[in-house]
């Protein structure tokens, strides 16, 4: 049985700025929303891999010409990427 003068993250339950409830659920939804954002991201990346791996195994008919992955399809993935390291990047210190 563990102690009920301990909190769900392990600290001391003292009337402190850490142990506010409050603060605690709000860093817990902020990890939560990088973490969707990031998985959302991810998928957008492995789904343009697996749609332009389609595109360049799909046999070509006969008399056509070469295939080419749409320009669009490159531009969402690049930017998925983009934006997944802008998120995952430290932000840099600052001076004072």
């Amino acid at each position: 049985m563990t102690d009920p003068t301990q909190i769900a993250i392990g600290g001391p339950a003292t009337p402190t700025s850490d142990s506010d409830p409050i603060k605690i659920l709000k860093i817990k939804f902020e990890a939560s929303i990088y973490l969707v954002v990031i998985a959302f991201l991810g998928m957008i990346v492995l789904s343009v891999i697996i749609i332009a791996g389609y595109i360049v195994m799909s046999p070509v008919p006969t008399g056509g010409s070469a295939k080419v992955i749409p320009e669009g399809l490159i531009a969402i993935g690049s930017a998925a990427v983009g934006a997944m390291a802008g998120i995952l990047a430290p932000s840099p210190a600052t001076k004072t």
